[in-house]
């Protein structure tokens, strides 16, 4: 069996904003059975001795999937195969990304924090 789940939507963004997308819930079920070992384990016709030594606990956990886009412009690949190769292209984005990731960051908690 195969779980999916599909979220769409259409936002329009300038270059560098971000703005997110949530809403995606999974959710599971644990059922786990605690107690003294083959006591928690007898038949519950056995004088109901099963629900005096053990108990059953079911746990539900849910989840939230949130993704953060944020939309940055690029020239056209005529403009950037004039150019010159960088070898440091990885590197110079991933620090743009960490910075990106950072300011969301902060504007986030800045928004949780209650204004008197």
């Amino acid at each position: 069996m195969i779980d999916r789940s599909v979220a769409q939507t259409q936002v329009t963004l300038l270059d560098g904003e971000q703005t997110v997308i949530g809403g995606l819930y999974a959710t599971g079920e644990s059922v786990s059975r605690r107690g003294i070992p083959l006591l928690k384990d007898l038949p519950g016709w056995f004088f109901g001795l099963r629900y005096v030594f053990g108990r059953t606990q079911t746990t539900t956990t849910q989840r939230e999937l949130v993704i953060v886009l944020e939309a940055r412009l690029i020239d056209s690949l005529f403009d950037r195969s004039q150019r010159p190769l960088d070898d440091q292209v990885l590197e110079r984005v991933r620090r743009q990304s960490e910075q990106s990731l950072q300011r969301f960051d902060e504007s986030i908690s800045t928004e949780m924090i209650p204004q008197n």
